[in-house]
Order: C-alpha cells, then structure tokens, then sequence
C-alpha cells in the first residue's frame, strides 16, 4: 500500500522504507514520512527500515504517538 493510500487509515503492523525517493523533496518526503509513522497503532507493530534522516523523526514522533 502506498503513503497516500494508507492516510486516513490505522493499522496492526506497518513496514515502511524511509530512504527519500528521487521524485520528493525534503518536505514532501517529512510528510510522507510522518504518514508511515502514524499509521501503526503501537510501536510494537512497527518497523522501520533506511532511516537516514528520518530517524530523529522517528523518535520524536514515536514518544508522541506512543508515549
């Protein structure tokens, strides 16, 4: 499933691949990236993968949503 089909959408388990596609800008791909990460109902259900620069994202985000 793509980032802008899922939005809107919760899930159990979320596999998202981090690494900035070559047709997305910086801001785009914070975007697309903040989508993966709130897509998954617990941390336990999600897995990240080529973080790069997204991996700060992914901690702030994650003691957002998940406390």
């Amino acid at each position: 499933i793509t980032v802008y089909a899922s939005q809107g959408s919760s899930y159990r388990a979320v596999i998202a691949d981090f690494q900035q596609p070559p047709n997305l800008d910086r801001a785009q791909n914070w975007l697309a990236c903040y989508v993966m990460l709130s897509r998954a109902t617990t941390l336990e259900g999600f897995l990240g993968f080529k973080t790069g620069h997204a991996l700060r994202i992914v901690r702030l985000t994650t003691s957002v949503y998940f406390g």
